[in-house]
Order: structure tokens, then sequence, then C-alpha cells
């Protein structure tokens, strides 16, 4: 049960923090409290829903993790916002690494959860219902968090050249001359962004479509 406990709390956060942030979402995170407590009830209703009953006290667990996850995030909203110079790729880095920390806690607080745990995935011991959840927070790395780095890693080259930009969104004025397939013109970006596809939304639609135009090409 810890190990099905713990990857619960990270499928709950991945569906949250990410596939259910859109672009307005983020924007509206980085405008103030209306916006960052919409995100963050977001995030505690997924993880609800994961974890719901697998604990006699999972509800306060969801509170513990309202609360966590909001101190967590308001540091990116009101404090740490200068984006110059590289620096929002390791803020983002840095903001999951913490919520990831956040979720062990409370994990071992919750069911006793051990790191020793994840053993049981080298040793292939997994039950099929936490194999299924592995698979579900992979599928969810791969397909939205990896391109999402990607973007924070493309937005970082650009704040390098524009070290004035303090408050850039990531995603929001990337312009880099080439990508993967080649090089890539502004109209390809202003596509994307038409359809809050280049931005923190639906990145399997982005991939699709980068596909498309590289077979194209």
């Amino acid at each position: 049960m810890e190990l099905s406990f713990f990857l619960r709390m990270l499928l709950g956060h991945l569906v949250g923090d990410f596939i259910l942030q859109p672009y307005k979402i983020a924007v509206a995170k980085r405008a103030g409290w209306r916006g960052l407590f919409l995100h963050v009830s977001i995030v505690t209703v997924t993880t609800g829903i994961a974890i719901y009953r697998t604990t006699p006290h999972w509800y306060f667990w969801i509170i513990a993790l309202f609360g966590v996850h909001l101190f967590i995030d308001q540091f990116r909203t009101f404090i740490f916002t200068d984006n110059s110079n590289g620096k929002s790729l390791y803020l983002f880095i840095l903001d999951q690494i913490v919520h990831l920390i956040s979720i062990m806690v409370i994990s071992w607080l919750a069911t006793g959860w051990r790191f020793s745990s994840l053993s049981a995935i080298y040793n292939r011991t997994l039950s099929s219902s936490d194999g299924i959840l592995l698979f579900a927070c992979l599928f969810i790395i791969a397909v939205w968090v990896i391109p999402i780095l990607e973007v924070e890693l493309a937005t970082a080259i650009l704040s390098k050249k524009t070290p004035d930009n303090k408050n850039l969104v990531p995603g929001s004025s990337i312009r880099p001359g080439s990508g993967l397939c080649g090089t890539v013109g502004d109209d390809w970006f202003d596509y994307l962004e038409s359809r809050h596809l280049y931005s923190v939304s639906f990145p399997a639609e982005v991939i699709l479509a980068t596909l498309q135009r590289c077979v194209a090409q």
C-alpha cells in the first residue's frame, strides 16, 4: 500500500500540475492569488481522486497537500519572479524537486512509505495495479513534462539573449531559429501560440503538429 499511495500522489500531481494547467491558468497563476488558488485547487482535487479512501485519514493528507502546494507555489508567484539569464529553467526544476520531496514526506507520514520501496520497480515485483500507476506517471512525464522542460530550456536560452526581460512567461515569447526538424519560421510558432499549444497546454498536440510539419518538409 505504501508504494501505491506514493504513486497515486505522484499521478495526481502530474495530472493537476501539467495536464490540467493550460496556458491561461499558468499566466493567471503568475498574476496573483486568484489564479494560484485555482491551480492549487485543481492539483488538490486530482490528487484527492487518486488517493480517495486509500488510507483511513486520506482527506487530512489532501488538506495538507493543498497547504504545502500553495506554500511552495507562492514563492514562484510572488518572490522568485526573475526569469532572466536562464533562471526560469532552474526555478522550474527546483520547483518540481520540492514538490516531489513534499509528496515523499506526505507519503511517509501517511503510510510509512520508504524510498527503498521503489526497488520493486527494478526488481519487477510491482503489483499489476502499481504497474498501471507507474506507466501512467511515465506516460505523462514523456508526453507532457519533457516537452515543457524543452520549452523552459528554450526560454532560458532566449532570456540570456534578452536579459532585461525578467517577467518572461515560459513559452509566451519564444522564437528560436531552429528546431529538431530544422529551421522553424515565426509563422509556425504564431500558429502554435494562436491555439495555445506552444506553452504548457496540450504538449501532445505540439508533438503531433511538429511531426506533421517534419513529414511535410
